[in-house]
């Protein structure tokens, strides 16, 4: 029987897909969380964490992010305000700004999320595929 610390390590892997499946309602968004290449642990939850910045700043509040798991779809509405990525990204004051609320955070089960997951943009009923992520 091998040694457990001696088996290689889970890590997780993000595969982004081409910007032209979202460019449409998307102009920037960055995954947080889980980090490409950093250790997967199959006993911890998985917080998926995102911010994402709708290609119409109007359109802003209608953004969801979605996660397309093994037998099941969760579509997620924006939950945090990020004066940090309006800052860098739109380069103007967070305050009173359509883009502030861009931040998206959903906390999966271990096992549900080792399976891997897909995410995606939705608006208006509609999901704009952008990245795979898996353990590997």
């Amino acid at each position: 029987m091998s040694d457990p610390s001696s088996l290689p390590l889970q890590q997780w892997r993000e595969e982004q897909l081409p910007r032209e499946s979202y460019a449409a309602i998307v102009s920037h968004w960055h995954l947080e969380t889980p980090v490409h290449d950093t250790p997967a642990s199959v006993d911890d939850p998985v917080t998926v964490r995102c911010w994402a910045l709708a290609a119409d700043p109007q359109s802003q509040s209608h953004l969801h992010i979605v996660l397309s798991l093994s037998g099941r779809t969760v579509s997620i509405p924006a939950s945090e305000n990020r004066a940090d990525v309006v800052k860098a990204i739109c380069k103007a004051e967070p305050e009173g700004h359509p883009q502030l609320r861009c931040g998206f955070m959903y906390t999966l089960p271990a096992t549900e999320a080792m399976a891997g997951f897909r995410i995606g943009f939705e608006t208006d009923g509609l999901i704009h595929p952008a990245a795979r992520i898996s353990v590997g």
